[in-house]
């Protein structure tokens, strides 16, 4: 957990890259202030120092999402990507990169109860917008993202399998009288680490189940909102305006057309309950990285752009990120308590 969203700009720099002119583009397009400049040695330094400056007026503090940036030229990206053949889709001279130093987990144990109690659709609506945000910001590990993570490694990648159709490969691998053929099968895995109305609805098992788990709108939001208080009162509010707020930009993506960086980390993890079938998961998840090493610790590469109104505009989708990203934290915030078991 993070009191605040770390900034830092560093600038990497080959000996043959000339960043004075994308400094000088950013700087002239209006969006980056010359004043905020005060120690820079190079153009390379005069743009990470306005750009952190920028961040830093534009983000919020955070409880449960943890990231930073830097700023980086080609040659230091390619290196990053390069151990998986990316480095021949790059071609910007710098570029923003998405810092995940680490990842938390987070749980929303008996809170989800409440919120059955209090609207059907609620949960579902919560985990939907989560989702969401995450897709277009930064990411957060959610129980759909265990549950394809458990189907990768236990029932061949078919994350809707029946108990029938894994069991004879559960069996082959655990022994006939193993228990954990039992343990590992998908209604047992999914009642606990991902029940429905905590999923896409391409995931769940009952499709028929959109009927219960129906999404709620902004106005059926206030409505709930209006009927509540403490937590669950603000929990609906931060949603509505959470769903205005997507609805404010077309893009898909608010950090534009990225290199991903394949990330160790999340900005945060978001499980049902403490430990059980989440936390094998993500512990295997990590030894897996630790052992085959094929990872960074970015989660994207955001090539900066170099045209004043491609400027601008990249820059004003940044500020609708850092208000996403707000928002979700403060979601994260109201749905979950800190894992107990870090």
């Amino acid at each position: 957990m993070t009191d605040s969203v770390p900034v830092r700009a560093l600038v990497q720099r080959r000996g043959d890259v000339d960043l004075a002119a994308l400094a000088l583009a950013h700087f002239e397009s209006g969006v980056l202030r010359p004043r905020d400049v005060k120690t820079a040695l190079s153009a390379g330094d005069a743009l990470a120092e306005g750009l952190t400056a920028w961040i830093r007026r534009h983000r919020s503090r955070c409880q449960r999402l943890n990231f930073g940036f830097e700023l980086l030229d080609h040659g230091a990206v390619c290196a990053e990507v390069q151990q998986f053949g990316w480095e021949n889709c790059l071609d910007a001279p710098a570029y923003l990169g998405i810092v995940m130093p680490q990842e938390s987990v987070f749980v929303i144990g008996d809170k989800a109860d409440v919120l059955r109690a209090t609207s059907p659709g609620l949960l579902c609506t919560a985990m939907a917008l989560v989702r969401e945000a995450s897709s277009r910001t930064v990411h957060v590990r959610a129980p759909d993202d265990y549950l394809e993570m458990f189907g990768r490694w236990h029932w061949e990648y078919e994350i809707s399998a029946s108990d029938e159709d894994v069991r004879e490969g559960l069996a082959e691998r655990y022994g006939d009288e193993d228990s954990d053929v039992e343990r590992y099968l998908p209604s047992v895995v999914r009642a606990e680490m991902a029940p429905d109305e905590f999923l896409p609805k391409y995931m769940r098992v009952d499709r028929r189940s959109g009927g219960i788990f129906r999404e709620l709108s902004g106005k059926a939001l206030m409505a709930v909102a209006a009927r509540q208080r403490g937590w669950v009162r603000s929990l609906c509010l931060e949603l509505a305006a959470l769903k205005k707020q997507l609805a404010r930009s077309k893009a898909q993506r608010l950090f534009g057309d990225a290199q991903w960086g394949e990330p160790a980390y999340a900005a945060a993890s978001i499980v049902t309950i403490p430990g059980g079938y989440a936390e094998e998961v993500i512990d295997d998840h990590f030894e897996c990285l630790s052992n085959a090493g094929d990872c960074t610790m970015y989660q994207m590469f955001v090539p900066l752009a170099t045209t004043p109104e491609s400027i601008r505009a990249q820059y004003a989708d940044w500020a609708i990120a850092f208000e996403v990203m707000a928002r979700l934290d403060r979601v994260l915030t109201l749905l979950s308590y800190p894992d107990p078991n870090q």
